[in-house]
């Protein structure tokens, strides 16, 4: 689990797309270092990802298709800045709120308008994520925890601070670049219950049970 609140960047070394499993190489601060053991997950633009080699602040991880398929992962090249958030821990303060680091979908910044005391990012309100969102409701973008704060028929609108912009790479972000979304999973669990009882004809299943006999 995550809490949305990214503790650093990395540098990606090196990224393998031609193998089955793509591997990122990125390169870890000391403090993000601390006490990491391969096995690990690491929030990678919000993109819960295990840890599979450490050589001195190298941290290597592998990436499986489903992955790359419905996350910017697939978009990175070497020397691409991401957002890095260590798994949180018992005792943690959460400051942002919790997150899985399973990515629903990537969307493109329609708008970017800086002000004087924030920076303002509009973007699609894509219908795979349309139920989920609520004004004032969480989002995670590249795994940041913030705060929808204008919702419009066909978008929606969060705001950074200043900590936010030197914290992350939403400091470099330009209109038409994709983002990974998350939902938090209790806002889900609620909207698709409560959207499954009252019709239950509607709910859709994405792929058959492989034992034909265990559905009769």
């Amino acid at each position: 689990m995550f809490t949305g609140l990214v503790q650093g960047t990395g540098l990606i070394d090196a990224i393998d797309y031609e193998a089955e499993i793509t591997c990122v190489s990125i390169q870890f601060s000391e403090k993000l270092l601390n006490k990491l053991v391969t096995g690990a997950s690491v929030a990678v633009n919000g993109c819960c990802l295990t840890v599979t080699q450490i050589q001195d602040n190298l941290v290597t991880f592998e990436v499986i298709p489903e992955s790359l398929r419905c996350t910017n992962l697939k978009r990175l090249k070497a020397k691409h800045l991401i957002n890095l958030e260590r798994s949180a821990q018992f005792g943690d303060e959460i400051g942002g709120h919790l997150l899985s680091g399973h990515i629903m979908t990537e969307l493109p910044i329609n708008r970017l308008q800086h002000h004087d005391h924030f920076t303002s990012l509009t973007l699609p309100l894509d219908p795979q994520i349309k139920e989920y969102v609520f004004y004032k409701g969480y989002i995670a973008i590249d795994g940041v925890s913030l705060t929808v704060t204008q919702l419009y028929a066909n978008e929606f609108e969060v705001h950074l601070i200043p900590e936010t912009l030197s914290r992350t790479i939403a400091n470099q972000y330009q209109a038409k670049q994709w983002v990974n979304i998350e939902i938090d999973s209790q806002t889900q669990i609620i909207v698709d219950t409560i959207k499954n009882h009252y019709s239950p004809q509607q709910r859709i299943y994405k792929t058959d049970h492989p034992n034909k006999e265990l559905k009769k």
